[in-house]
């Protein structure tokens, strides 16, 4: 059994919906972007006000089905990270897979592969994804406010 994190939601949208939603649309619901993540080989960085940045690069995009972002790049900043938490994302991945589940119902689950208990930044990163993909995801494809 796994111990990376790993959410699904259901949502009232389709597979395609959701998955525009988190290649295309992702600084709607998460932090700003430097650009989507249209195509295998596509580059992005999340950047946060605190100064945090995580670049990624699509490593596997399936429309509609499932998309692999590797952390090449990671300097994650917040008051409670050690200078060894700073890096701990590099070398792991966001992947996503998506269901269709009905006319225009999907699930999404989410996995961040490499972010287990033994990681230091552990318990912060479960909780901001809690929030923003659980809350601030599931509410924009709900066609409610975000959460953040």
């Amino acid at each position: 059994m796994s111990t990376d994190y790993c959410q699904t939601i259901d949502v009232p949208v389709s597979a395609e919906t959701a998955f525009h939603a988190v290649t295309l649309s992702m600084s709607e619901w998460w932090t700003t972007m430097s650009g989507p993540f249209a195509m295998d080989g596509d580059k992005a960085t999340a950047s946060w006000p605190d100064g945090t940045t995580w670049s990624f690069e699509v490593k596997s995009h399936r429309p509609a089905e499932h998309l692999e972002l590797y952390c090449y790049q990671a300097d994650h900043i917040h008051p409670s990270v050690t200078p060894e938490m700073r890096v701990e994302w590099e070398g792991t991945c966001l992947v996503f897979d998506f269901e269709t589940m009905g006319k225009r119902q999907s699930r999404v689950t989410m996995a961040h592969r490499g972010l287990t208990p033994q990681l230091n930044c552990f318990d912060i990163c479960v909780k901001g994804w809690d929030l923003y993909f659980g809350g601030s995801l599931k509410s924009y494809l709900d066609g409610k406010s975000t959460a953040a």
